[in-house]
């Protein structure tokens, strides 16, 4: 059981997965794994994200934050 939050810029957020990967690694998930796989849950994370933040497809992206 793993409990740690963390927080992202409103335009980072859709790479959610990214970040949350780099964090359970440090917890002992392998490096190798991909939580795009857990489809179902991944979408549903996805969704709630993007429904909080009122996130909308052609949303300004910071240049940096592409990086």
């Amino acid at each position: 059981s793993v409990n740690e939050t963390f927080e992202l810029p409103k335009d980072k957020a859709y790479n959610f997965a990214s970040e949350a990967s780099r964090r359970l690694e440090k917890h002992g998930l392998p490096r190798t794994t991909d939580l795009h796989a857990m489809h179902g849950e991944y979408d549903q994370m996805f969704e709630d994200i993007r429904h909080k933040l009122d996130m909308k497809s052609g949303d300004s992206v910071k240049p940096e934050h592409l990086e």
